[in-house]
């Protein structure tokens, strides 16, 4: 079956949704209950979204245009769904964005105009 890229990339933030909610949902309350430390949390949730996109076997990547092993993109789309809904928020975000000084602000020398 074919998938057209937007479909694709939907169907892989979901996917990272699901993951960051079984997270927050069924291990965050372990880890609380018992007292551990709350940044492992990102390891757990890596290891599920990983699980979870090797078994979907989506490669977001080929769809992108870049063109790897199949293998290694299967692979590098489930760590991205196990960076959870967050990090496809920030990707897809100007959030990263540098941001440009505001027009009022100092001057290159030479760029007067």
């Amino acid at each position: 079956m074919q998938i057209s890229e937007g479909m694709l990339f939907l169907q892989v933030a979901f996917l990272a949704l699901i993951n960051t909610k079984i997270v927050e949902w069924f291990v965050a309350p372990i880890f609380d209950w018992r007292g551990w430390d709350r940044s492992w949390l990102r390891y757990v949730s890596g290891l599920t979204g990983l699980l979870l996109g090797l078994a979907a076997r989506l490669d977001l990547l080929a769809e992108a245009g870049i063109v790897l092993d199949y293998r290694l993109g299967v692979l590098l789309t489930a760590l991205l769904i196990g960076g959870g809904a967050g990090l496809i928020y920030d990707i897809c975000t100007d959030q990263g964005e540098p941001r440009l000084p505001p027009r009022d602000g100092p001057r290159l020398p030479g760029l007067e105009g």
